[in-house]
């Protein structure tokens, strides 16, 4: 079983497809929808509803506001802005995920606009976000991975930025923390007792659960040492004691638990 995320980038080697008529299917309709209002766009993937209650969206990151400072990431306040714009219009509807809250306590769903169109595939499309596939949320990872596909290949917003290219994993630095995407060479590959890791460039420790680990074990003869990967999600600089360190902890870690969130290449990437 091959990823739908290394399908989705296989396909960008095509040629772009018009704005005007795109490749992917809408997003299918929720199923359970709530009609919400809107009290505030927090950011491009947070909104605070009309009853108070906090939702992030499903199935998308946006760049990052900083509220304290206003040392902005490239295309925050653009995608702030975007989903301001979008929801607007009244016949707002919200369908929770499966898993309905994260750790912070907020909702976990998606927003739909009145005419049945998905907002965060609207975003993705634009470019002011990257597609994420996190279990087990995961009814519109689909169609959210082919809005993604289009920004892409059309080299729409973040796609288009130097700031979002993948960074390799050999200059990561103790101030690059924080969600990306990364690129590196395998260096070692092993079981956990929940899953399997990968070890990239003696460097990034990424411990894989669930459908991942599952991934790693079905590919398992194609993950050779030195192949390259390209993957994305949210990097933790580790803390280390001297003893660990002794020991060959590195220094910094990622946990997958969707092998979308990585493409295999065979060469470099």
């Amino acid at each position: 079983m091959i990823s739908a995320f290394l399908f989705a980038c296989l396909s960008l080697l095509s040629s772009p497809t018009r704005a005007d008529n795109p490749p992917f299917k809408h997003c299918p309709p929720p199923k359970q929808p709530q009609a919400v209002t809107i009290a505030q766009v927090i950011d491009g993937d947070t909104v605070k509803l009309g009853d108070g209650r906090h939702v992030r969206l499903i199935g998308i990151n946006t760049p990052e506001l900083d509220h304290r400072q206003g040392r902005h990431q490239p295309l925050a306040q653009a995608a702030q802005r975007q989903l301001q714009q979008l929801l607007k219009a009244p016949g707002i509807q919200l369908q929770l995920g499966q898993q309905p809250k994260d750790r912070h306590g907020r909702l976990l769903g998606h927003l739909f606009l009145a005419d049945g169109r998905n907002v965060e595939a609207e975003l993705l499309r634009q470019g002011l976000g990257f597609a994420l596939s996190i279990a087990p949320n995961l009814d519109l990872r689909r169609c959210h991975r082919q809005a993604e596909q289009q920004a892409r290949s059309e080299q729409r917003g973040v796609w288009r930025l130097n700031a979002y290219q993948p960074k390799l994993i050999t200059e990561l630095s103790q101030t690059d923390g924080g969600f990306g995407l990364f690129r590196g060479r395998i260096s070692r590959i092993g079981k956990l007792k929940r899953g399997h890791f990968i070890e990239l460039d003696n460097k990034l420790f990424v411990a894989a659960q669930g459908q991942a680990s599952l991934w790693i074990q079905e590919n398992f003869v194609q993950l050779q040492k030195n192949s390259w990967i390209e993957i994305r999600g949210w990097i933790s600089v580790r803390r280390l004691s001297k003893q660990q360190k002794s020991r060959g902890f590195l220094p910094f870690s990622l946990k997958l638990n969707h092998s979308d969130g990585l493409i295999l290449c065979k060469n470099r990437c």
